[in-house]
């Protein structure tokens, strides 16, 4: 059995568990951007700003992530206090590139992101699919079918978002 690859790492809903969901609020890890509001001038409005200025670039979400870890690590990371799940002092928390892009993902502050990550998934499969249509014995007709369905899902999708 061949192993499956996935576009993007998007786990099903908040289970219940307080540190089992694919929301950066519910999977146990540090958050910057959850744990520090937004002011004018400061490094969280900065790296929101930062943000918005790559997905208005159309950049990819593992790109995004990237230069937003970059950015807290060198620039943010040595002054930032927080309090841990357990009331505990955090001095410079790490925060991980999955934390980063759950954020991201599911904070509902970048919709323009979201609906990209839909963009590229559906994209992703409609290239899987695409490797799949022609055997050795001429076109595989379920790939087809799947291609078309995918396809047509896709520009509902595109249609939906104008």
């Amino acid at each position: 059995m061949a192993s499956k690859q996935i576009a993007y790492s998007v786990e099903a809903w908040f289970s219940g568990e307080p540190t089992a969901g694919p929301q950066c609020s519910a999977n146990g890890e540090y958050c910057f951007l959850c744990d520090h509001c937004e002011q004018q001038g400061d490094p969280v409005g900065d790296l929101k700003g930062v943000v918005r200025k790559m997905v208005g670039q159309r950049k990819e979400l593992p790109t995004i992530v990237n230069a937003v870890s970059v950015i807290y690590n060198d620039h943010i990371r040595g002054d930032v206090v927080a309090k841990g799940p357990t009331g505990a002092e955090l001095v410079a928390p790490s925060w991980s590139r999955h934390s980063i892009s759950c954020h991201l993902v599911y904070s509902t502050e970048f919709p323009e992101l979201f609906e990209a990550v839909v963009t590229q998934m559906h994209q992703s499969v409609i290239m899987a699919l695409n490797r799949e249509l022609i055997a050795a014995n001429g076109v595989v007709p379920e790939a087809c079918d799947e291609l078309r369905k995918m396809t047509a899902s896709l520009k509902k999708w595109q249609t939906k978002q104008k």
